[in-house]
């Protein structure tokens, strides 16, 4: 039997044929008390208010810039609208150390929580905020919680509508391998960039890496997974979309190093909340150890150069979506 060494290198050797192929790390911006309440509690009250980050946010996104500068590796950052009016000087400096500026939304809410005018709100607030922020058009949207699924393709509409020209909201794994209170997601659709036409509109979807593997796809695109599953699963992910001749796109939040997030325990938490913090914190120090590894073996460049590079690689016509399926309820 191969030691764990031996494992990873045969994965090293494998992929150096495809090491130049270039994949996309994304960044969503946001503070770990904006998603409390729905990780934490389902949707009910928690301890923190979900649109008000807090400065810690600013000293964990300066730390994963740090580690990415060594290595030269430029992202898409998703950012709260939230984050941007609180915080702008931070979302000015991710901006001039090259990283492509998109929007998560204005404050971290489920879009299928939300009804249609006020996700455009959500949306048109964080547009707004940012834009106003870094004095440049934003042309990407990520939904809080991958949250765009087969309940809500009417919030792909009024993306285009709103002007993006492109989404990474849809996370294509087995369901009930995704734990978000009430999340069904969208698995039959195309695991890499493709495009979508909505009403006679072009959006390009970008979907989180998954593997293929026993007849189900895996999420192995980042948050957990990335602290806790086998680097080598990681690896094997990438190398899967790469020999396709498609982008990994792996995504990860500044709090993910922060191995004292989420808080141990708070007054009031049941025996159910405390053992979910105690859950979320597993892996946490040793995520900028895996990401470092992550980056030594393969390229990542932002969206948008990727899209300078190459194109859309699965047709409208090839989408279970289908041009008049999406209707506004």
């Amino acid at each position: 039997m191969l030691s764990v060494t031996e494992r990873e290198g045969a994965l090293v050797r494998e992929n150096d044929d495809i090491q130049s192929q270039s994949n996309i790390l994304t960044i969503d911006i946001e503070d770990w008390q904006q998603s409390e309440s729905d990780v934490l509690y389902g949707g009910g009250a928690g301890p923190f208010p979900m649109d008000a980050p807090s400065k810690r946010v600013i000293d964990q996104t300066l730390c994963l810039l740090d580690l990415l500068a060594e290595y030269d590796v430029r992202t898409t950052c998703f950012v709260l609208g939230s984050v941007a009016e609180s915080h702008p000087a931070l979302v000015r400096q991710i901006a001039a150390q090259g990283h492509e500026i998109a929007i998560h939304g204005y404050a971290h809410k489920l879009v299928y929580a939300m009804r249609p005018d006020a996700f455009r709100a959500d949306v048109a607030r964080a547009l707004a905020a940012v834009e106003d922020c870094i004095g440049m058009r934003v042309l990407g949207y990520r939904a809080p919680y991958f949250s765009i699924t087969r309940r809500t393709p009417w919030a792909l509409k009024i993306l285009a509508e709103l002007g993006l020209t492109y989404d990474a909201s849809i996370f294509p794994c087995t369901p009930a391998l995704y734990r978000v209170p009430g999340w069904n997601g969208w698995g039959d659709v195309p695991r890499y960039p493709h495009t979508m036409m909505i009403d006679g509109q072009e959006l390009i979807e970008f979907p989180a890496t998954t593997w293929h593997a026993l007849g189900l796809r895996l999420p192995l695109a980042g948050g957990t997974a990335l602290r806790v599953a086998p680097v080598g699963l990681l690896q094997r992910a990438i190398i899967q979309a790469n020999a396709g001749g498609h982008p990994a796109i792996l995504y990860l939040h500044p709090h993910d190093m922060d191995p004292d997030t989420p808080p141990r325990k708070l007054a009031g938490d049941s025996l159910r909340v405390q053992w979910l913090r105690w859950q979320l914190r597993i892996g946490r120090s040793r995520t900028a150890s895996r990401l470092r590894g992550l980056m030594t073996r393969n390229r990542f460049v932002p969206i948008q150069e990727w899209l300078a590079q190459s194109h859309a690689t699965v047709s409208a016509d090839d989408m279970p979506l289908a041009h008049e399926s999406v209707r506004v309820p």
